[in-house]
């Protein structure tokens, strides 16, 4: 099970970001997108959860846009 998230600040506290994906199977050579929506953050953490397995990725692509913040 590998789970995508956003966070504003690159720290080990992963399961506290926003969760964007969750991925229970994804066979070998498949290749997958995933909509975020409007999350907002600085950083993407690819995690293989609760395994003691090394992930191998051969590509990952992000796409985002330019948030336009509003101070109030």
């Amino acid at each position: 099970m590998t789970r995508k998230s956003l966070s504003e600040t690159l720290d080990q506290q992963w399961k506290q970001q926003s969760r964007c994906a969750l991925v229970t199977s994804l066979p070998n050579g498949a290749t997958q997108t995933y909509q975020c929506g409007a999350m907002v953050g600085r950083y993407v953490n690819i995690v293989l959860a609760g395994q003691t397995e090394v992930l191998h990725l051969c590509e990952v692509q992000i796409f985002g846009e330019q948030s336009q913040e509003v101070k109030i």
